[in-house]
């Protein structure tokens, strides 16, 4: 059973490592060992910008792990790879 319910990238479009990242993100959200988890792409100045208060976001991007109940499960601040992004995926979930 999945402890992930979603996992929300927080994002600006001034920001050019959030670009760097957003490849990455969009690989995993399709990865069929995946398809159970909500991915979401939220800009900081726009749709996420109510989450960025709520969840202390000061430096981006920022990825946020949640279960259930939006429970923050953990939080990734900066850039990963493809592999460290579904290592700490796996690591959270099992």
């Amino acid at each position: 059973m999945n402890k992930i319910v979603k996992i929300n990238r927080y994002w600006a479009t001034w920001c050019s490592h959030c670009h760097a990242f957003a490849p990455i993100f969009e690989e995993v959200s399709k990865n069929e060992k995946y398809k159970d988890i909500e991915f979401n792409s939220l800009d900081v100045e726009d749709d996420g910008s109510d989450d960025a208060v709520t969840y202390s976001i000061r430096n981006l991007p920022t990825t946020i792990i949640f279960g259930k109940e939006n429970k923050v499960l953990r939080k990734i601040i900066g850039n990963v790879t493809l592999k460290q992004f579904e290592e700490i995926i796996d690591d959270v979930n099992s």
